[in-house]
C-alpha cells in the first residue's frame, strides 16, 4: 500500500474527527453560558425559564419548565416550539432554544411564539460551518447570526415553508 496514501487519509480521518471534538466542545460552552445567562435573567424577574426542546437536557435552575414534542425524561412535558397555547403570554422570564432551530420546519414561528411566551429568548445554535451540522440529516437549515437579524439557510432535506 502507498505510504503517502495512508497518511493522506490519516490526516483527512484527524481533521475529521478534530473538528467534531472541537465542534462538541464549542457547543457544549455555548449551552452552558445560556443557561446560565437564562438562570441569572429568571433570578431578576422571579418568573420560571421555558426551556423548549430540551429532549431530556435538564439543568437546575430554580424553577424551570421543560418541554419538547418528543419528551424523553419524566419531568419534560409535551410540547409543540411552532404552537406553545399551553402557556400564557409573557409567563416566563427566559425562553431557552438550545440547538432548537436547525430542526423545526419554521423556525420563525417557533421564535415568534417564544416571544410571546417570554420576556427574553436565548437561542443556541451551531455555526454554520461545523461538520456536524452537514453530517446530522436532522438538520433542516444553517443559522448565521448577524448583529440586527438571524438568517435561515435551508439544506433542503425537509418541507420548508418559510
Amino acid at each position: 500500500m502507498n505510504k503517502g496514501f495512508l497518511t493522506t487519509v490519516w490526516i483527512l480521518t484527524s481533521s475529521v474527527l478534530g473538528n467534531i471534538i472541537t465542534s462538541f466542545i464549542y457547543n457544549e460552552v455555548k449551552k452552558r453560558k445560556a443557561e446560565e445567562e437564562a438562570v441569572n435573567y429568571a433570578k431578576k424577574t422571579g418568573k420560571p425559564i421555558l426551556n423548549i426542546g430540551c429532549r431530556r437536557r435538564l439543568f437546575n435552575a430554580g424553577v424551570t419548565v421543560h418541554c419538547d414534542i418528543k419528551p424523553m425524561h419524566p419531568n419534560v412535558l409535551y410540547c409543540d416550539a411552532h404552537n406553545l397555547k399551553q402557556f400564557k403570554d409573557k409567563t416566563f422570564s427566559v425562553a431557552l432554544l438550545s440547538h432548537v432551530l436547525e430542526h423545526l420546519e419554521n423556525p420563525v414561528k417557533a421564535l415568534q411564539e417564544a416571544q410571546r411566551v417570554a420576556d427574553r429568548v436565548i437561542i443556541v445554535t451551531p455555526k454554520p460551518w461545523q461538520l456536524t451540522n452537514w453530517l446530522n440529516m436532522d438538520h433542516r437549515w444553517l443559522i448565521r447570526h448577524h448583529k440586527n437579524y438571524i438568517e435561515f439557510i435551508p439544506l433542503y432535506r425537509g418541507k420548508a415553508i418559510i
